[in-house]
């Protein structure tokens, strides 16, 4: 498995950014004069983002206006604002160039994919751990072109984002330790358990280490 990290641009002056357009988020190439890291993870280049929310989601859509993109699309958009304050729902730019790279973050080949990942914000003025960070990627093409099968991912993802043991999950990751990662899933809800497998989602840390359940 390749890293699922960015390099930083061979330039010494130069890393990256993630810019808001108005077809959604791109990397882009931009001037520093700070000390640059060898690479970044998506939690470095994402987190003003993660900062504001305690879930966020990033959906990156095929460039071929799929059934599937719509299906997303029409789920997200109630979604989105049925959890404003606690969830940030973005899509990211089919035309940026930078795409690929993109995807490598969270270990994915190619469009579409959905993301949810742990935000840094908490219950009240509490702020989560960059240890605890982790992305649940959903990948599979009939849970993301079918609403109703969508809707029951996005909810149990968001259930065990929001509920459960953020740091805990992320040790099992690193662990690689599948069966501790399912009863801590089950500790926020027994039911999700299956539910979840079913849909066979990847749990991920910033950088590589994952889990495919299902």
């Amino acid at each position: 498995m390749q890293s699922a990290t960015l390099e930083v641009p061979a330039s010494a002056s130069s890393t990256w950014a993630v810019q808001t357009t108005p077809q959604g988020l791109r990397l882009a190439e931009v001037e520093t004069r700070a000390a640059r890291p060898s690479s970044l993870t998506w939690a470095e280049l994402l987190g003003t983002r993660l900062s504001t929310v305690r879930v966020f989601v990033l959906y990156f859509p095929s460039r071929f206006d799929l059934g599937v993109d719509i299906a997303v699309r029409t789920a997200l958009e109630p979604f989105a604002r049925q959890t404003s304050g606690q969830t940030l729902v973005s899509g990211w730019d089919p035309t940026d160039p930078h795409l690929e790279q993109a995807m490598r973050l969270f270990d994915l080949t190619a469009p579409p994919a959905l993301v949810l990942a742990t935000g840094l914000k908490k219950r009240g003025k509490q702020i989560q751990k960059l240890s605890s960070l982790y992305a649940i990627t959903i990948t599979e093409p009939r849970t993301l072109g079918d609403r109703e099968r969508l809707a029951a991912m996005v909810n149990a993802a968001h259930e065990v984002l929001i509920r459960g043991d953020a740091a805990a999950i992320a040790s099992y990751l690193r662990k690689r330790d599948r069966e501790s990662l399912l009863a801590s899933v089950a500790s926020v809800g027994h039911f999700l358990v299956e539910q979840i497998a079913t849909l066979k989602p990847k749990f991920q840390l910033p950088g590589g280490c994952s889990i495919q359940l299902g």
